[in-house]
């Protein structure tokens, strides 16, 4: 099959789409199940047992995303993932340069929503004690977090899905499926409104450029911040739900209005410089 044709031998549609986010949450529970009896195991064992399970942790989530790949492959074809997926690794450097400023100013701009959902529904104590325990500041969580994550959630969810749909379906229907899909695996509200705005934005951008590497570098930059934020939230001895504006204080005003700013600019320069892409996705 040539490369610039459908991903597929077959119209890949929603019902796919919800095959693929399927077999991830069968998958993960799979991965899940032995990964907390050796945790437990570990817990009575060892008197520092936290490094070690985090080290456990990017261990399951390395065979969870290893295992699903296998699976689609083996279901949609072999060609579901391979190299022609993650398209256009030539983008130029400019271009990164604007997704990056969009990126950092999504995130601040998005904070105060972050901050009313927090106010509307407070995270529970035991959902906190999760997320405390499970995103430490250490080298795992950030190569959980910053490198993994970025890596084979956009495989899975603009490579896949997005690329799949974006063959059968009007971009703007494709996008948004995408996104809300991208919402669902993250189990929580939380994480799930900005998982849904942010992936927007990742669809519109792996519509535009066609490069899965432009998303992954998204994701990568995205995650990263909020592995810094948890650093500094840790060090002023604030909790895991502490938002931008929490660390940030007074400045945060002045903050938001240079992101909205840099966001009109950097998305004016990028929808510009992509207005005229056309075709099938690669």
């Amino acid at each position: 099959m040539n490369n610039q044709q459908a991903i597929l031998s077959f119209k890949f549609q929603i019902k796919h789409a919800w095959m693929v986010v399927g077999l991830f949450f069968a998958v993960t529970l799979a991965v899940t199940i032995p990964v907390f009896i050796a945790d437990l195991i570990i817990s009575k064992l060892s008197i520092n047992s936290q490094p070690l399970e985090s080290w456990i942790t990017v261990l399951s989530n390395i065979v969870t995303y290893a295992f699903l790949f296998f699976l689609i492959n083996q279901i949609f074809g072999k060609s579901t993932i391979s190299k022609p997926l993650f398209g256009d690794k030539r983008i130029d450097w400019t271009v990164y340069i604007l997704l990056l400023l969009a990126t950092l100013s999504i995130a601040i701009i998005l904070e105060p929503l972050n901050t009313l959902i927090v106010k509307l529904l407070p995270m529970p104590d035991w959902v906190e004690e999760i997320f405390s325990s499970a995103f430490t500041p250490s080298i795992a969580t950030f190569i959980m977090v910053a490198i993994i994550a970025p890596l084979c959630e956009e495989i899975l969810l603009r490579g896949v899905i997005l690329r799949g749909l974006l063959n059968s379906s009007s971009p703007r229907k494709a996008i948004i499926w995408s996104a809300f899909l991208f919402a669902l695996i993250h189990l929580n509200p939380w994480q799930g409104v900005f998982a849904f705005l942010i992936g927007l934005f990742l669809g519109w951008v792996y519509w535009k450029t066609r490069s899965i590497w432009t998303c992954i570098f998204i994701h990568f930059i995205n995650n990263s911040l909020s592995f810094v934020g948890l650093v500094i939230a840790e060090s002023k001895g604030l909790g895991v739900d502490a938002t931008l504006e929490d660390i940030t204080g007074e400045y945060f005003v002045s903050l938001f209005f240079v992101a909205a700013v840099l966001l009109i600019v950097s998305l004016g320069l990028l929808h510009k410089r992509y207005r005229l892409k056309k075709g099938i996705v690669p």
